[in-house]
């Protein structure tokens, strides 16, 4: 960083910091006006050679910064030209206290250590805390050295100058930023102008000349900085300088008009050999991006420039209507492209041209207009994806003839495009948790949504939208860090799609309801590739249908919106071990307590061997284990949520007993992963009744004590679902019985697959008498063919079968999986 002496106009003009990619700074109305955004701006003068070892630290650098808190971004700038070697790097966090979190963070200062030898001297920075950025605007940055008892006097020679840059042509404000504690202990001042050359005409000023000599006696030396333009050296005018970059709009006008052709032309031409090479759709995208790439900077970019000279360099177009000539001649260039490029390409095939094959894509085609990786049957890598289709190990033998991957909602579009024109059905996935494994069928195309998986929270209106991708857990996390929550799945690899869609029983259910009653919208593509948005009054039956109807859903769900919840910061747990034969009365003693509890109180019966129940402090081998878990606002609310349970009438001296116990989410989800460990296979089946728990849990019972492998267990949440009749409106979602049970059976060796099925199976036989229905997300489909039928009321499926008629007529997307 250089000092300059305050009236030496040309070192400031040499050195100034144009900050176009940041933006500006919002106009300010008086000096020090803040709000709670912050940026840090580092310049580091890079060693001669050690270049690449610079990046790799910066790439290390900036990936760490990414882990704490308020992190929005980074971008980092080369020196503007071959000669130089001074790197900008730009940090922008939410609020100043994060960013000061990470300036300070022994992690940051263990980095700096590290990278010390790659500079020249000690990096410096400048930290802007607080302003509104403001997007095409070309801004300078001064950072001032302001004497300890000249600060009165800085704010009023500060306000001089504002008052003289706002008689300026160009001028769009300014801000000025006290120093922060702990981090920048210089003053800081941002002014932006319109356009470069505005800009330059203010520091070669008579005025600011006059007032750099008024305010000399305010402080000791300023800073001044230099970083690109937004398309760097694809605007250079003057060799070696940026000194010619015109403004951002015509920058990204001129880009649009060389990029545009370039794509279209690559990807008739060249995206058709690629896919003849068999390369997967990721990687011939990358290919033609090299290529786009390398044909813009060195061929088309300058002929642009110029072609195009008397428009983008501001020595010249000074002029509005020289601006708007310029903008129209790139216009009427743009619309011959779209023209030409129409009449050469053809139109594309309608749904109703499916079988006609003279305009049916070729699969070559297909592959370069998605994406994701598509991959038919027999491609390598095809058996890898279809593995991964499902979380369970214990894979069925269906064959999907194509996977995608999905990485955008164009991407389903055009997958429901392409299953129409090859007369496939089409079966959808987002995180793979069905125990039955309803996304894998024979035949057609499996759409994976996973790589669907971006959230954004809206903190001030208590809402959210994620993709169907989104996994549940990582999703709570990140709220708990705002102090919101949601009712996301017990087990924490759940991806939001298919809970949501089947209902979703999560935490907290029995006072925030299920999953589906927080949605408030979802937007989805239909059978015929319309994007559709639904909410109760737009498109109402396929919004009912979104909020439970699970994997026979009719059309493909891109993204839900959600209503959040403050988050319960305290939670607690009181539990009760008792030996398995003790089920019957501990079932009855629980029960009635049960209506003693509030609805944030969620409780349990766990029915397993000791290795499946957690329970490390004793050796028996079958146990019962009741769970209460409070989610509260202060321990002491908690203790008295759990009031009721602890005191214990029975007999029968528990195993264990843990009273009141605070935990977290965190703690809860990995006591989840111990019931459903990775790298193991499972089968499952759910009842609804109204019979008591305690007869339905005595026969599932001996059930447990007769079960082939220790791992597997049965799990009886108690009221479920909130009583609430607001939270149970307006979904498919049904409610069928008083008591719910869930029978798992989990084992490792595939050699005993047909045993633990078959253990299912017979336990399930011996309560079905008692059942009244099952819960879709986790019924064994293929255990009867009634079992999708009877996971709803009949009025519901009734109305599921003509909303699936009316969206879906020629049912391109698969229905329930059966026997």
């Amino acid at each position: 960083m250089s000092h300059l002496g305050a009236s030496d106009p040309t070192l400031l003009l040499r050195h100034m910091r144009v900050l176009s990619t940041l933006g500006g700074v919002s106009p300010r109305a008086t000096p020090g006006s803040h709000d709670d955004s912050a940026t840090v701006v580092i310049s580091q003068k890079v060693r001669p050679g050690r270049e690449d070892e610079y990046r790799r630290w910066q790439d290390r650098t900036n990936e760490v910064a990414g882990e704490f808190d308020g992190f929005e971004g980074t971008e980092q700038y080369p020196p503007p030209s071959a000669e130089g070697n001074e790197w900008v790097v730009v940090f922008r966090f939410s609020h100043l206290d994060q960013l000061t979190a990470w300036m300070g963070s022994d992690t940051r200062r263990e980095l700096l250590e590290q990278g010390r030898d790659l500079f020249e001297e000690a990096p410096t920075q400048e930290v802007l805390a607080g302003g509104t950025p403001v997007r095409d605007a070309v801004t300078a940055v001064v950072s001032h050295d302001v004497r300890p008892d000249q600060e009165r006097a800085f704010v009023s020679w500060q306000e001089k100058i504002l008052s003289a840059q706002r008689k300026f042509p160009g001028f769009m404000g300014s801000e000025l930023f006290r120093p922060v504690k702990g981090v920048q202990d210089k003053w800081v001042a941002a002014f932006r102008f319109d356009t470069r050359h505005h800009l330059d005409k203010w520091p070669e000023s008579t005025t600011r000349r006059k007032l750099l000599d008024e305010g000399r006696g305010a402080f000791v030396s300023y800073d001044v900085r230099k970083v690109g333009s937004a398309f760097g050296s694809w605007f250079r005018f003057e060799q070696g300088t940026e000194e010619g970059a015109p403004p951002n709009w015509k920058q990204a006008m001129s880009v649009v008009l060389a990029l545009y052709p370039t794509v279209e032309i690559l990807n008739l031409v060249v995206s058709p050999r690629l896919a003849a090479l068999g390369l997967p759709g990721y990687l011939a995208l990358f290919i033609s991006n090299v290529l786009s790439v390398c044909i813009l900077t060195w061929l088309l970019m300058p002929l642009v420039n110029r072609a195009l000279a008397f428009w983008l360099m501001p020595g010249q177009a000074r002029s509005l209507r020289i601006d708007v000539a310029g903008a129209a001649v790139v216009a009427i260039c743009w619309l011959a492209f779209v023209v030409i490029f129409g009449l050469t390409t053809g139109r594309q095939p309608a749904p109703g041209d499916a079988h006609d094959e003279e305009v049916v894509m070729s699969e070559h085609s297909w592959r370069s207009r998605i994406e994701g990786a598509l991959l038919r049957r027999g491609d390598a890598g095809y058996e890898t994806a279809r593995a991964r289709a499902l979380w369970n190990e214990l894979k069925p033998d269906r064959y999907p003839d194509v996977i995608v991957r999905a990485t955008c909602e164009r991407d389903v579009q055009e997958v429901l495009k392409l299953a129409v024109s090859r007369g496939l059905r089409l079966a959808v996935r987002a995180g793979g948790h069905s125990w039955c494994g309803s996304p894998l069928r024979d035949g057609g195309i499996l759409l994976d949504l996973s790589g669907l998986n971006q959230w954004k929270i809206d903190a001030d209106s208590a809402t959210a939208t994620v993709q169907p991708g989104v996994i549940g857990s990582r999703f709570a996390r990140e709220l708990a860090r705002r102090d919101l929550a949601f009712p996301a799945g017990h087990c924490p690899s759940v991806a939001l799609g298919g809970y949501l869609l089947s209902g979703g029983l999560g935490w907290n259910s029995g006072l925030w309801g299920v999953g589906c009653a927080s949605v408030l919208e979802i937007t989805a593509v239909t059978a015929d590739g319309e994007v559709l948005r639904c909410t109760e009054e737009e498109h109402p039956g396929l919004f009912w249908a979104a909020r439970g109807a699970g994997p026979g859903f009719f059309a493909v769900v891109t993204s839900f919106r959600l209503r959040l919840q403050p988050r319960p910061t305290a939670l607690a747990t009181t539990s009760y071990v008792f030996p398995l034969a003790a089920v019957g009365p501990v079932a009855d003693w629980a029960t009635e307590t049960a209506r003693e509890l509030p609805a944030n109180v969620e409780l349990s019966f766990l029915l397993a061997g000791g290795d499946a129940s957690g329970v490390t402090d004793g050796p028996w081998p079958k146990v019962v284990v009741v769970t209460a878990t409070a989610f509260a606002n202060s321990h002491t609310e908690a203790v008295g949520a759990l009031h009721p349970l602890r005191s214990c009438p029975l007999s029968e001296r528990p195993l264990s007993r843990r009273l009141d116990e605070p935990t977290s989410l965190a703690v809860l989800y990995d006591a989840s992963m111990d019931l459903w460990p990775d790298k193991h296979r499972y089968a499952a089946d759910t009842l609804w009744s109204h019979e008591d728990y305690a007869v339905l849990l005595a026969k599932l019972g001996d059930a447990v004590a007769k079960a082939p492998s220790g791992e597997s267990f049965v799990l009886a949440p108690v009221s479920p679902v909130s009583q609430e009749d607001e939270l149970l409106r307006n979904m498919a979602f049904s409610v069928l019985g008083e008591s719910y049970v869930v029978p798992y059976a989990v084992w490792a060796d595939p050699a005993q697959d047909d045993v633990n099925v078959h253990w299912l199976r017979d336990a399930m036989h011996v309560v079905e008498p008692f059942g009244t229905g099952h819960y879709i997300a986790e019924a064994d489909l293929t255990a009867d063919p009634s079992r999708a039928r009877r996971s709803f009321t009949a009025a519901d499926w009734d109305r599921l079968q003509s909303l699936r008629a009316e969206y879906d007529p020629q049912s391109l997307l698969f229905s329930y999986l059966s026997a």
